[in-house]
């Protein structure tokens, strides 16, 4: 991220200008994923570009689920 000239802090907060043309530039670059911090910092992101997947297969599963806040800790 440093190499991009962009900051931790750059990734969080109100303004998604950043990560918005962050998440352009890597899909129109054939980019098939990026991951990154979330922006609570807690954990990590994952976004995956679905039309840069190519004829794979792709079969999601789901790992956690959240109803409440506390289920987050």
């Amino acid at each position: 991220m440093e190499q991009l000239g962009f900051a931790q802090a750059d990734l969080v907060g109100e303004d998604l200008s950043v990560t918005r043309s962050i998440g352009e530039a890597a899909h129109a670059l054939g980019i098939q994923a990026i991951r990154s911090r979330s922006a609570t910092e807690r954990d990590d992101v994952l976004a995956v570009f679905l039309e840069n997947l190519g004829l794979g297969i792709l079969v999601p599963t789901l790992e956690e689920s959240w109803e409440t806040i506390s289920d987050l800790s």
